[in-house]
């Protein structure tokens, strides 16, 4: 749902300086309900958010790996890639962190509230709108609809969707996003390219720093206009109606959670491919 509305966010990630398997994370024991945790992933198309998180590092990596990586040690990353960040595994290890973090601060009152919350049609309608983005005809027509002269009878309507952008912590959801994609990238690179060519743990700190800062910097400008346009048939009524659903107590929490839990998943799962990527044999270089 979040990504779809940040052009440009991997060539970002690329130009900061990547042009040139472990056990599950909470361990074992009984199995834990997430039902409500998963119900609100799946309402925010969180699910469909990070199923792209393994094709785009794959697609990096095939444009920025040194010429010198073989092709075996290329299909073998892949194929950890296509393990670390299966989509399921991604949605159901946030949902087992937002569950966790509900129980961990005592909210798990406000967890089933939001689960219920999201069952209203309005927001399935509304989160609709926002996945119609990823499609062409949206893209030729916000791109018409930039060209059009604003008129000033519309500021009331995009202060709304600045709102709204505030409510659900989207400029928060799309930096963790970003900078968990980063920190795949660097962390898969790592494991193939020699010694001398690795991303330092320095350099990694800045490049995900000047990530955040960009983003930061241009995302609260781009995604009202965003929003407006995606949202243009949408009634007044019906807007401010979304925006009391994200005004609840529960819906709040939740939403102030979920950067905080995408962040968590995206982390682990670097950390997760460097154990899980076949190691270099002892009596081999790692070139």
């Amino acid at each position: 749902m979040f990504q779809r509305f940040v052009p440009g966010a991997v060539s970002l990630c690329l130009i900061a300086g990547l042009a040139g398997c472990a056990g599950w994370p909470f361990g074992g024991g009984a199995a834990a309900d997430n039902s409500q945790a998963e119900r609100i992933i799946r309402t925010y198309d969180l699910d469909g958010m990070l199923a792209q998180v393994g094709p785009i590092i794959r697609d990096s990596l095939d444009s920025n790996l040194p010429a010198t990586v073989p092709a075996d040690k290329r299909r073998q990353l892949d194929a950890v890639i296509d393990q670390i960040y299966a989509p399921e595994r991604l949605a159901q290890d946030m949902a087992q962190r937002l569950q966790q973090r509900a129980v961990e601060r005592d909210q798990t009152g406000k967890l089933a509230v939001a689960a219920e919350t999201v069952g209203d049609p309005l927001v399935g309608r509304m989160v609709a709108n926002e996945q119609a983005a990823e499609t062409e005809a949206f893209a030729t027509g916000f791109q018409a609809f930039l060209q059009q002269p604003r008129d000033p009878a519309e500021e009331p309507r995009l202060a709304r969707m600045r709102e709204l952008i505030s409510e659900m912590q989207l400029v928060d959801l799309q930096i963790e996003f970003n900078a968990g994609m980063l920190r795949g990238m660097v962390a898969a690179r790592n494991e193939v390219v020699p010694a001398d060519y690795e991303v330092s743990v320095e350099n990694r700190a800045r490049m995900l720093d000047q990530t955040r800062e960009s983003l930061r910097e241009r995302l609260p400008s781009q995604l009202p206009t965003m929003l407006l346009y995606a949202h243009r048939e949408v009634s007044d009524a019906d807007v401010y109606a979304y925006l009391a659903l994200h005004d609840q107590p529960g819906m709040r929490w939740v939403n102030r959670a979920l950067p905080v839990v995408l962040a968590d998943t995206l982390t682990a799962a670097a950390e997760r491919l460097a154990g899980a990527y076949p190691p270099p044999s002892a009596d081999a270089p790692r070139d």
